[in-house]
């Protein structure tokens, strides 16, 4: 099943960044085995020197692997995937890998939402910038092409 949508990723570093862009991948609905990637990544980040945010690009890919799909809930069906990316600004290099967990939902799979984070119940990703860790939140929301 092919996928259209959107994965944000933020980073909690100085300066912190909040990005989007635009994602496609492609789900096996027998195995959940996952293939897709997000590149040309934009968003705003906080300069520390004028205390403003500005409109930034991100130079990378995150690339989408893995997958597992598993009986959840009431009428749920549970999801979870692999991300791993690197991306750039020019003033900050920064890096996710690990795991989504999440839903494919809808009565015909029509749509697909995961989540992550390195805090909380849902801690399975990992995130940096110029090479040391920092707090982050990852999400994909997409819908059968």
């Amino acid at each position: 099943m092919n996928y259209e949508g959107f994965i944000e990723l933020a980073f909690t570093s100085t300066p912190n960044a909040n990005i989007t862009s635009q994602a496609e991948m492609y789900v096996d609905m027998q195995t959940g085995a996952t293939s897709g990637s997000a590149s040309e990544f934009m968003g705003w980040v906080a300069n520390p020197e004028t205390g403003l945010e500005e409109l930034a690009l991100y130079e990378g890919d995150v690339m989408m692997s893995g997958g597992n799909i598993f009986a959840g809930g009431i009428g749920q069906t549970q999801y979870n995937m692999q991300i791993n990316g690197a991306l750039d600004n020019g003033e900050q290099a920064f890096t996710v890998d690990g795991q989504l967990n999440g839903f494919i939902y809808g009565p015909n799979t029509d749509g697909v939402f995961v989540t992550g984070s390195d805090f909380g119940t849902n801690s399975n990703l990992d995130f940096s910038a110029d090479g040391q860790p920092v707090f982050g939140t990852a999400a994909i929301w997409a819908v059968k092409d």
